[in-house]
């Protein structure tokens, strides 16, 4: 006589969530003064520029470690700390490494968006909200850091209801995003795409974009 087959409820099915990416984010004590120094130089340095107002916000060049104030400095070395404390090396030991970091200033006016871009040359990037314009109270406002899915769209395309069973399965194909608050500062992988949403908003949304590489 053949072997009856087992039954599912008789198997252990061991399920991995594979390809984890770490998003980081920490509310930075004193940032009521780092706000009041960076809002300050940045939108002074904005309005030098020259900017045409277009539906792309501003961004300085990668000089605010040199030519900024020693606020940019403190964002930068609690950034370093954080990426620090994420990284390992390929045996899973604490990786201490001289961060190199370089850093830009982004200001979005009413109607501007950062188009989707990754940053190949670094290991962690990041983003550090010194003026949310509002949106943290409001976020219809928009401004908020997004993040597009690496997995892609495919599943999404092909079997729109349809999703994983298990942690991160509801969230497959679908951009996750963090809302602007003054303050936040977020270190996530630099291959991870990243955009910020148009702004509605009166105000301005002002913020530190970061890379560290070795």
């Amino acid at each position: 006589m053949p072997a009856t087959p087992p039954s599912v409820g008789d198997i252990q099915v061991r399920s991995l969530s594979l390809y984890a990416t770490p998003l980081s984010v920490v509310l930075l004590p004193g940032a009521a003064g780092i706000k009041d120094t960076l809002a300050s130089y940045l939108l002074q340095r904005h309005s030098r520029s020259g900017a045409d107002g277009g539906t792309a916000a501003w961004r300085s060049p990668w000089d605010l470690l040199h030519e900024g104030p020693a606020a940019v400095q403190a964002v930068i070395e609690a950034a370093r700390g954080m990426a620090t404390d994420l990284t390992s090396d390929a045996a899973g030991n604490r990786a201490e490494v001289d961060w190199r970091p370089a850093c830009r200033g982004i200001v979005q006016r009413p109607g501007q968006a950062v188009e989707a871009h990754a940053h190949h040359d670094a290991f962690w990037s990041g983003l550090y909200y010194v003026d949310d314009g509002g949106a943290a109270a409001q976020p219809t406002l928009g401004g908020a850091l997004e993040f597009q899915d690496p997995r892609g769209a495919a599943p999404v395309m092909y079997a729109p209801d349809l999703t994983f069973a298990g942690p991160g399965g509801a969230t497959l194909g679908i951009s996750q995003t963090m809302q602007p608050r003054a303050g936040a500062l977020a270190v996530f992988p630099s291959w991870l795409l990243q955009s910020m949403s148009y702004y509605r908003g009166d105000g301005s949304v002002i913020a530190l974009a970061f890379t560290l590489s070795r």
